[in-house]
């Protein structure tokens, strides 16, 4: 093992295992090498977790860039199109300048978006007296609670 390990003694006192001191000479009951290994694994996994819930988080905030990115960019192609005079695209209705309606999947999809949205960020829990909670505050934190217990549990 390293020096830099910080080893349990029998009788409970913490000391270095360095080669002169009295516990180095001893060997290591299993036990204390598992709560060793648990000592520094514990941590790394937990940072692993919450590096894979940001990961997650980033790349469905790119995914939805993307798909706005995307979107806009069809909206105008289409409003391009549109002023042509031959163009065959289908206007919501006889405005010249009027954008191509969306299909019922669309609309839907948009729909979910904002109840989302409004269930999300703008309906809160009153937390005492003053202070308000989101829904999105609330799960994080539920959810960051629920993974350092299971850790802590599982180990």
């Amino acid at each position: 093992m390293s020096d830099w390990y910080w080893v349990a003694g029998y009788d409970g006192a913490f000391s270095p295992a360095t080669g002169d001191s009295p516990i180095a000479n001893k060997p290591i009951p299993p036990h204390y090498r598992y709560i060793l290994w648990q000592q520094i694994a514990y941590p790394r996994q937990l940072w692993v977790f919450v590096g894979a819930g940001i990961g997650f988080l980033s790349i469905c905030n790119l995914v939805r860039l993307w798909c706005m990115r995307s979107r806009k960019q069809a909206l105008l192609q289409s409003r391009v199109a549109s002023q042509a005079p031959d163009a065959n695209v289908h206007l919501s209705s006889d405005v010249p300048n009027a954008l191509p309606t969306l299909s019922r999947a669309n609309r839907l999809r948009t729909a979910g978006e904002a109840a989302f949205k409004i269930f999300a960020f703008r309906w809160s829990i009153p937390f005492g007296r003053s202070y308000a909670l989101s829904w999105t505050e609330v799960f994080f934190t539920v959810g960051y609670l629920a993974a350092v217990l299971i850790w802590s549990f599982v180990h």
